[in-house]
């Protein structure tokens, strides 16, 4: 039976090898088992132990071809830590968007990929590179990447990268700002570690009772003004406010309105003529 040895390079966040060649080079680990005297020798692929490896390799090869699987094996296009490190480099940068937009769903792709980038800025804040020049990381729906785990039970990956930043990062010059519309759904331990939380209307009862738990500012009169909040209208916690204070959001300039309406029934669902040709 083939065994692989892992060691600490390969174990580690920042291990430097084509991945590519990974099936290639399980099928040379499956050799024939040589005797003390003939040590440095190698013999034929053993054929129990090559079989034995074939469906893992089939797996390899299936996520190393997939296309919604490009954006992390493929050559093609820019490499996303260089342009995190130029805009690191740049004092005259202030804001970097990372959009997840084209990313594909299929193969927990997108969990995947941004926990790996939260374990690599965790790694150069690790090594002071932000001591001087903090970094604030913003985190668009949160529950989908914090606190969760994918995979089954023989082969799972924690998505642990930005509750660790949470935990530990103040301490590098690494912080994060996470955004959620489920906050029962993130780990305690990390909305325990928020400064400051703006809250907008939450109607289900356990999201609310996460908040007054993570938050000892807020009192219960404050939380019962959260379901009936209008939209734009937030109660903002912190410790270095006195009383939770209530705020009304202005709307974002013209032409930058974001695309949050849902959808428009009364628009695509009237009465058209072909429907009333029709007799509908």
């Amino acid at each position: 039976m083939a065994v692989i040895e892992l060691t600490s390079e390969l174990d580690s966040h920042f291990c430097d090898f084509d991945i590519r060649l990974l099936s290639d080079q399980i099928k040379e680990e499956c050799i024939k088992q040589h005797t003390p005297d003939e040590m440095g020798k190698y013999g034929n692929y053993d054929d129990f132990s090559l079989g034995n490896c074939n469906s893992l390799n089939v797996r390899i090869e299936n996520y190393l071809s997939s296309p919604e699987m490009r954006c992390l094996f493929s050559d093609d296009g820019a490499n996303i830590c260089d342009e995190i490190k130029k805009f690191i480099d740049d004092p005259n940068r202030h804001a970097l968007v990372l959009s997840f937009e084209h990313v594909s769903f299929k193969y927990n792709t997108r969990e995947l990929l941004l926990n790996t980038l939260g374990r690599y800025l965790l790694g150069l804040a690790r090594q002071n590179v932000f001591q001087r020049c903090p970094l604030v990381c913003f985190l668009d729906e949160a529950h989908q990447f914090i606190g969760r785990s994918i995979g089954d039970d023989t082969n799972h990956v924690t998505l642990d990268a930005f509750g660790l930043i949470a935990k530990e990062g103040r301490k590098y010059g690494l912080t994060t700002t996470i955004a959620t519309q489920r906050p029962r759904d993130v780990p305690s331990d990390v909305l325990s570690q928020l400064g400051t939380l703006f809250v907008h209307r939450l109607t289900n009862d356990r999201d609310r009772e996460t908040i007054e738990r993570s938050c000892g500012e807020l009192d219960r009169d404050a939380a019962a003004f959260i379901p009936s909040l209008a939209q734009g209208e937030v109660i903002i916690v912190g410790p270095e406010l006195p009383a939770p204070l209530p705020v009304l959001v202005d709307r974002p300039e013209k032409g930058q309105q974001p695309e949050s309406h849902g959808p428009r029934y009364q628009a695509y669902w009237g009465t058209s003529p072909d429907k009333e040709d029709a007799g509908i």
